[in-house]
């Protein structure tokens, strides 16, 4: 982040023209600039690890409880139909038997599978909406508590998720480490050339239509640094393959979202058509794997 954003502040010193011909950053500020990428994320150590890299939307031990449940109903059914059997004087046929276990097999397999499409971060395609009625019906027997729901009031509202990992309450908290990043930076006493370090980094997820947080900001109250940064954040996370979370995009599609979020006014022209002119995505395109640079 920090060299993309640096090597984009230098490109605009190199632009004669433009909105941003006029403007120059003289050594100590884009020292600045560096200081403000470097610490942009530094607040993300306030946000809980587990939200952080959470790439579904249910923990793995959330889901393996469900998964368990499931397999203890199969054998609670099959269990329960043997002994029925039993009980009405017929003897113990192991053919009937796996007829059971192989039709509740069939059957459990496609409950989980349901519940597998349902936990990944992606929008869930309506068949899938719709069958997920059924979760809210399966239970079992909980050896303490009788009757219990295989999914929980918060599994099912996790799994109905619209898009995405993270719940509202989860995504706000990520959201926060901007103000968390801001409050650590004001403590410390930058003088000079430097005075800006917090208000930049402050800055970096506002967008010019006031969508953006943690302060909704309009296009003229971002410094016009956080708006080059803004440009850095969003490809740099885009690109990025070490995020268990999401998948990397190679650059040009990197690019074709950038020109949509431009015109969709949220990023800054201007500041766009430098990054694509110098090719400032060049410049950590040796950081990443094979996957995430190729067309």
């Amino acid at each position: 982040m920090a060299l993309l954003t640096v090597g984009l502040a230098e490109a605009v010193n190199r632009t004669p023209d433009g909105p941003y011909g006029q403007l120059n950053f003289g050594e100590a500020q884009l020292r600045e600039i560096r200081y403000a990428s470097l610490l942009h994320d530094f607040g993300k150590v306030g946000v809980r690890e587990q939200v952080l890299v959470k790439a579904r939307k249910l923990e793995p031990e959330r889901l393996e409880r469900i998964l368990q449940r499931l397999y203890q109903r199969d054998l609670e059914s099959i269990n329960g139909r043997i002994l029925e059997a039993w009980k009405n004087g017929e003897p113990f046929d192991p053919a009937y038997s796996k007829v059971l276990m192989t039709a509740r097999q069939a059957e459990r397999e496609r409950i989980a599978d349901l519940i597998l499409r349902c936990n990944e971060p992606q929008v869930l395609p309506q068949e899938v909406v719709e069958a997920m009625d059924e979760l809210e019906e399966l239970g079992f027997q909980h050896w303490r508590e009788g009757e219990a729901r295989i999914l929980e009031n918060a599994d099912i509202s996790a799994l109905r998720i619209p898009k995405g990992s993270l719940s509202k309450e989860e995504r706000d908290e990520i959201n926060s480490h901007v103000q968390k990043t801001f409050n650590f930076l004001s403590k410390i006493p930058w003088t000079g050339p430097f005075a800006q370090v917090a208000d930049i980094a402050y800055a970096h997820h506002e967008r010019l239509n006031g969508m953006g947080y943690p302060r909704h900001l309009k296009a003229d109250e971002i410094p016009t640094q956080s708006k080059l940064m803004a440009i850095c954040d969003v490809h740099d996370a885009l690109v990025a393959a070490d995020r268990p979370y999401k998948a990397a995009v190679s650059i040009p599609r990197s690019l074709e979202i950038l020109e949509y979020e431009t015109k969709a006014g949220l990023l800054d022209r201007g500041a766009l058509n430098i990054f694509l002119e110098a090719k400032i995505y060049d410049l950590t395109k040796g950081m990443l794997n094979v996957e995430a640079v190729s067309p």
